[in-house]
């Protein structure tokens, strides 16, 4: 896990599988092929969208 500002995410696609974000900022990604964004309306609370993650971890694993 690591974090980096909107502007650096492309840098870090070599390495990142899932990348969680606020949702307005999620539009505005494009992780690529076999990767995915998650646009989440509150980071700081997982009951927000601690399933939706999940779901998304086991897709990226199904991938591999």
């Amino acid at each position: 896990m690591d974090s980096c500002a909107v502007s650096d995410y492309k840098s870090k696609l070599a390495v990142t599988d899932i990348i969680v974000s606020s949702k307005h900022l999620s539009a505005e990604m494009d992780a690529g092929e076999g990767k995915f964004v998650l646009g989440v309306q509150n980071m700081l609370n997982p009951n927000t969208f601690g399933d939706e993650l999940i779901s998304l971890i086991n897709k990226r694993l199904s991938i591999q």
